[in-house]
């Protein structure tokens, strides 16, 4: 008898243990809880309730909902994780979610069409048909438009790294990571669904060579056959072929050291021009750097401040190193003035890259006009920092002809022309 007493007493501390690491949420709220972070969010009436387990576990159920997104994972994205879980139940969408800024990205990884087909690549060990959008609503910056990337394939093991260069690879832009979570979402019904094994170790493949430190490079060549490569402390990390358009370009290292980017294959017609790098999200800008032994300067090659590099050779950005990235960060000088610089490329087919500078934070719409004054498309609406921005035009679905865009700040408003050209 007192050893049954004894068995019974065990079984209900730890059932008691067990319900106590569980978190019931019903509300709009982030957070940490099991050792990873979480996201609860819904935009309509109806109810739902996301448990939160040990670990990467959590349950959603729902009722009567216009739609939710609930996930577990971490508040920063990285290119070097590949994502793995089990899932079970029933729900419109359950898989790797997440957002990027600069552009503005909401991506799903897995079963969630929308949007003008981009084409195939190939991650996972599988391959995957990428779907993009031109979204407006809710978003992580509060509300307004933003790009929607739809990766439709694959299973339950996540390559983060290889669907960025798959992305990269179908002429898409990818910015600076936000959160990262395995998600389930619903819409206009009542269901249960739930996850577990939520795990997010480092990888090798894609455009990570794996570490702490992620590097974004902005870059394009003017005739799409350059190639710069990513180098820390001379070794290289990766190589990227460039297009005509503006794209960012990542890869993740745990090296130490100074960061160059090199051009190595110079021939008549190519040039490249790289915008930044960001070194864990703290931009250096290209035209600050006193290192350039790629532009063509008082008649040879080599020279600084610039963004341009015409022969072989690479511009140096300093220390990889934190120390010397938030150095870096306190000396950036902000815009002096408003600015609304050319589209490019420009003629485009079908996107193409609109940059402007703030010289102080306020209200800013940017937005698409046809040729006899109708409003196409409105690109950003919202309050933004004072510094530089790049809007991302996507005409997937828009005819050709004569296109003005138009900059409303302050007070102010600045126009130019724009050709697209099917």
């Amino acid at each position: 008898m007192k050893l049954k007493i004894t068995l019974t007493c065990i079984l209900a501390v730890l059932l008691i243990a067990q319900q106590s690491t569980a978190q019931t949420i019903t509300s709009n709220q982030t957070g940490n809880q099991g050792g990873y972070w979480y996201t609860f969010w819904k935009d309509s009436p109806g109810s739902v309730s996301m448990t939160l387990g040990s670990g990467g576990q959590f349950s959603v159920s729902w009722s009567n909902v216009g739609n939710f997104v609930c996930g577990k994972g971490w508040s920063t994205g990285s290119t070097s994780r590949t994502i793995t879980y089990s899932r079970s139940g029933s729900a419109q969408y359950i898989g790797v979610y997440g957002w990027m800024t600069n552009p503005l990205v909401e991506y799903y990884i897995g079963q969630h069409s929308g949007g003008s087909n981009r084409g195939t690549y190939s991650a996972d060990g599988t391959t995957y048909t990428l779907y993009v959008d031109n979204r407006n609503g809710p978003n992580i910056q509060g509300n307004g438009p933003f790009l929607q990337y739809n990766a439709v394939g694959g299973g339950t093991s996540v390559n983060f790294g290889q669907h960025v260069s798959g992305w990269q690879s179908r002429g898409v832009s990818v910015g600076t990571q936000n959160y990262q979570v395995v998600a389930i979402e619903g819409w206009n019904s009542s269901r249960k669904a739930s996850v577990t094994g939520v795990s997010g170790g480092s990888s090798s493949g894609g455009s990570s060579s794996g570490g702490s430190r992620t590097v974004l490079v902005r870059a394009r060549g003017t005739s799409g056959q350059e190639s710069i490569t990513l180098r820390v402390n001379n070794q290289n990390v990766q190589t990227w072929t460039l297009t005509t358009s503006m794209v960012n370009r990542s890869a993740s290292t745990s090296l130490t050291g100074g960061i160059t980017v090199a051009f190595t294959n110079d021939a008549s017609g190519r040039d490249v021009q790289i915008d930044y790098i960001q070194v864990n999200g703290v931009t250096r800008q290209s035209e600050s750097q006193t290192y350039n032994t790629g532009v063509w300067q008082n008649n040879q090659c080599g020279g600084s401040n610039s963004e341009w590099m015409h022969c072989n050779g690479a511009i140096g950005y300093g220390n990889i190193s934190k120390e010397a990235a938030e150095e870096e960060q306190t000396v950036e000088v902000l815009p002096t003035e408003y600015a609304l610089q050319q589209n490019y490329p420009n003629p485009f087919n079908p996107a193409t890259n609109i940059k402007y500078s703030l010289p102080q934070a306020g209200f800013v719409k940017l937005t698409i006009y046809d040729l006899i004054g109708r409003e196409v498309q409105t690109l950003v609406n919202m309050d933004q920092p004072a510094g530089t921005h790049t809007a991302v035009f996507d005409a997937e679905n828009i005819p050709s002809g004569v296109y003005f865009y138009t900059l409303q700040t302050n007070g102010l408003s600045f126009s130019k022309k724009m050709i697209l050209m099917k």
